[in-house]
């Protein structure tokens, strides 16, 4: 059950760390479009 928990804790600390890479590279393709609209 422990070692359970601790596999599941550690899936769950991956999956955040993707969030914020997805999200971070979200946010730059973002910025790239609005500066290609301005131009």
């Amino acid at each position: 059950m422990m070692f359970w928990l601790s596999v599941e804790i550690s899936r769950l600390k991956q999956q955040k760390q993707f969030m914020i890479f997805w999200l971070s590279v979200e946010i730059s393709r973002l910025k790239q479009q609005k500066q290609f609209m301005i131009f």
